[in-house]
């Protein structure tokens, strides 16, 4: 089944050049990161706001859980979407769509914030969020992988990414891609994946050409390329190289 490709990116910090030269780039999407970040709701709304504004792309935050509250808040902020850590079974699926939709597919409070226009976009936003607001679900535990075939189900469920490290980490080798057990996992999600028309994505901490081209020829079609701090990281080692190749 052909799905459309895009690749984004990891926000984990705020620096609003830095943030500028990412939007001019060529990735197709962008997540905040709330999870393993410094980032605050504030500092959220500013980037989501900027992004959004003067820019076509998408832009996605990755909660920090399951919390519902925040659920509401980002998506009233005007993100396009939500990208959930640690699922693990069909009762997480079942509360994230109820904080992320309105009823009757969910219970999502009606707020007169950012992404309603304050109040002047109401009920076009509401008509539009059930087919808009994007829900991404990170499998990064086994028991995802275990309970997967149920979560295909929910039709409110765009697609899922794979967090590779989480993932290895909860079979007790984590880091270890190698590991039987964890191929095997990775094999399964892929198998169901691939036979339906969700988002089938992957999350690549550390920038690797070879490695997404073997993503994409898998049939991943919505991957993580790594995180900002991690990318400017990548250029500083090299500059650092080349330092100590000329001293």
């Amino acid at each position: 089944m052909k799905k459309q490709k895009s690749i984004g990116t990891w926000i984990c910090s705020y620096n609003s050049i830095n943030l500028e030269i990412l939007k001019n780039s060529k990735f197709d999407w962008f997540t905040v990161d709330l999870e393993h970040s410094a980032i605050t709701l504030d500092i959220c709304f500013d980037i989501v706001s900027y992004i959004k504004s003067s820019s076509t792309k998408l832009c996605f935050v990755r909660m920090s859980d399951l919390n519902q509250s925040d659920i509401k808040r980002v998506l009233d902020f005007g993100a396009d979407g939500i990208i959930i850590p640690m699922v693990k079974d069909k009762n997480d699926i079942e509360n994230i769509i109820d904080a992320a939709h309105y009823p009757p597919l969910g219970s999502r409070g009606t707020g007169l914030f950012r992404a309603q226009g304050h109040g002047d976009k109401l009920e076009d936003y509401i008509k539009e969020s059930y087919k808009n607001t994007k829900i991404i679900i990170q499998i990064e535990h086994i028991d995802a992988i275990e309970n997967f075939h149920t979560f295909l189900k929910y039709d409110a469920i765009n697609g899922f990414i794979i967090g590779p490290y989480d993932l290895s980490a909860s079979l007790g080798k984590p880091g270890d891609f190698e590991n039987k057990k964890f191929k095997n996992a990775i094999e399964k999600f892929e198998s169901l994946c691939s036979k339906t028309e969700k988002d089938m994505g992957y999350h690549m901490a550390f920038p690797d050409s070879k490695k997404l081209k073997r993503l994409l020829k898998t049939g991943y079609n919505f991957i993580g390329y790594s995180t900002d701090i991690l990318l400017f990281k990548t250029q500083i080692d090299v500059v650092n190289k080349d330092i100590s190749n000329c001293v």
